[in-house]
């Protein structure tokens, strides 16, 4: 946790929480800031790599000083807690607490940024992904999957929340669901 702004960008930055190859679950990884927590560039994995193995668990939160004129949270890359196998797909939370515009928080379908939580293809369930804005929240469903994958399984569970003057936007490409 940072009691300022948290800014981890660049290109080639990954930080991993994988379960090994020889078994085990995915882990568990925790990222806040009081201010604005950037996560450019980057690709967060708390998959597992072993056969058969669960997701992980991501949380990532900014604006924790709610009286905070700052608290953005700036995500442009892909957020997996997939499973393997057999395996459920893991939890990604994203909370942004501040009410300021700042906290508007906004998921698009493009190649830099996806959210997959996701079971393995043999079995399992889909995982969980809940998305908290203090503002606003626009999101293209296309972004997110807690798919499963198996012939065997139940899908996930995807929630989303808008701040109390806040909206939800939610979109399939450029239709509005």
């Amino acid at each position: 946790t940072s009691n300022t702004d948290l800014d981890l960008s660049g290109a080639n930055t990954k930080i991993s929480s994988r379960g090994g190859a020889d078994g085990g679950n995915g882990g568990f990884l925790y990222l806040s800031s009081n201010g604005t927590l950037t996560v450019s560039g980057s690709n967060l994995d708390v998959s597992t790599a072993a056969a058969n193995g669960n997701g992980g668990s991501m949380y990532l939160s900014s604006g924790l000083d709610a009286g905070s004129a700052s608290g953005a949270l700036i995500v442009s890359g892909n957020l997996n807690a997939n499973g393997t196998g057999n395996g459920n797909g893991g939890t990604i939370e994203i909370t942004v607490l501040n009410t300021q515009t700042q906290s508007d928080f906004s998921v698009q379908n493009n190649s830099a940024f996806t959210l997959s939580a996701n079971s393995g293809l043999d079995g399992g369930n889909g995982g969980t992904i809940n998305i908290n804005a203090g503002g606003n929240l626009t999101v293209d469903g296309n972004a997110l999957s807690v798919a499963a994958r198996g012939k065997d399984g139940d899908g996930g569970t995807i929630s989303l929340n808008a701040g109390a003057t806040g909206s939800n936007q939610i979109g399939n490409g450029n239709q509005v669901l």
